[in-house]
């Protein structure tokens, strides 16, 4: 089957994965997806990996909360 450029097609093609390769490819096209990519391989990871995980995820929400405050503060 060709791809018709849909969302629901790149979520169809999601579903049907079976390997990471597959996964990352999809994600590359749909940052949705990438999302959904992501929060796969956090709840499969060991724990180690799901640590680090967590600390990048952290370390990003601190920067966005950051930035979005340094804004406030220049209205």
């Amino acid at each position: 089957m060709d791809s018709d450029g849909s969302k629901i097609w790149d979520w169809l093609q999601f579903l049907r994965a079976k390997k990471k390769g597959e996964f990352d490819m999809i994600a590359t096209t749909n940052p949705e997806i990438q999302e959904a990519v992501d929060i796969l391989y956090e709840i499969s990871a060991d724990e180690k990996v799901r640590a680090e995980y967590n600390a990048r995820q952290k370390a990003r929400m601190d920067r966005q909360l950051q930035s979005d405050g340094n804004l406030n503060k220049a209205n």
